[in-house]
């Protein structure tokens, strides 16, 4: 069966681009117009039943809201406006996403000027002589960075980057548009070849291996005094419902971590209040006097900052300490391990 090609007909670039961002599932943006970004803002205007947009006073603000709406709804948030600002004023939520592992893009551009790049244009960021190199500075606070500098790649680079924004460790990614990344047309005939978005986004998730969960619930059944540590993995996972649950029926206390506040109810009867990075716990006496003395100690935190786990000392020792990743939600972003 032949791969559904994305277009039909001949369609203005920043049009297929919105389009590509509803086949995500992505119903709001946020931002300023402001560079070759306006032609994005104007070719919102026609898919206002699928793209709610919200401008803002402020690049900051539209990085906050953005990064809220993917920590929220697991879909890639979207800041657009231009270079410079969506860089500087945007920063905020664009490293709250890269270290909370929230989905997000910025949609962003060079802003460029054609046949003037080596006479130093005011704002561009071509990284050409007496100019500033954004795709060096985004790089720095991204997961990934894409280019985009004729039409064909303006609409791929921002498929990719919602690929990038959601597999794996999730975060930010950014699309630098070219003056012609976003100008033209494209169509059925375009080469390189557009197709669905569908085919761009992460596969359905793989079952949850038996033999893992047969060991995490004998471990419990032998633990005298489990301790549960709920940090950003159970956030990713979307796993709030099923943390409360598996507390209260086990009546195994929890302690979050800075980055995972809010994943269980502050006022439960089970919550130990603290919020500080994992190992800070250790500093936190009546927290050390717990953990210390339990025999089985459930990590349910982000596992890619191994080394933030294996610094605390409360964990290592004596003590069992068996951290699970919910990879029936999230497969291949972190593997489970035992400490």
């Amino acid at each position: 069966m032949a791969t559904e090609l994305l277009l039909k007909e001949k369609t203005r670039t920043a049009d297929a681009v919105l389009q590509v961002l509803a086949e995500a599932g992505i119903d709001m943006v946020f931002g300023i117009s402001g560079g070759h970004t306006g032609r994005l803002f104007t070719a919102l205007a026609n898919h206002q039943n699928e793209i709610r947009t919200l401008t803002v006073r402020h690049e900051a603000l539209a990085g906050v809201m953005a990064e809220v709406y993917g920590r929220l709804t697991r879909k890639p948030g979207v800041i657009i406006g231009q270079g410079p600002w969506v860089l500087g004023n945007g920063l905020l939520g664009t490293m709250e996403a890269l270290l909370s592992s929230s989905p997000m893009l910025l949609l962003t551009d060079f802003s460029d000027s054609p046949g003037f790049n080596l006479h130093g244009p005011y704002q561009a960021g071509t990284g050409d002589y007496g100019v500033w190199n954004a795709r060096q500075a985004f790089a720095g606070v991204t997961k990934q960075v894409f280019e985009a500098n004729d039409p064909a790649a303006g609409v791929q680079a921002t498929q990719l980057a919602i690929k990038h924004a959601l597999s794996g460790q999730p975060g930010p990614v950014a699309v630098l548009y070219a003056s012609a990344g976003l100008s033209g047309y494209v169509d059925a005939d375009t080469r390189p070849r557009l197709y669905r978005t569908h085919n761009y986004l992460p596969r359905a998730p793989q079952p949850v291996d038996p033999q893992q969960i047969s060991l995490a619930a004998q471990s419990i059944a032998a633990a005298s005094k489990p301790v549960i540590i709920a940090g950003n993995g159970v956030r990713i996972a979307d796993a709030y419902a099923a943390l409360s649950a598996f507390a209260e029926a086990s009546g195994v206390p929890v302690v979050t971590t800075a980055s995972g506040k809010g994943c269980f109810r502050e006022d439960h009867d089970l919550r130990w209040v603290c919020s500080a990075p994992l190992a800070s716990l250790q500093r936190t006496p009546p927290l050390r006097r717990l953990i210390s003395s339990s025999s089985l100690v459930r990590s349910l935190v982000h596992l890619t900052r191994r080394a933030k786990t294996r610094s605390c000392s409360m964990l290592r020792g004596r003590r069992s300490c068996r951290s699970m990743w919910s990879r029936a939600t999230h497969p291949g972003r972190s593997p489970q391990s035992t400490y």
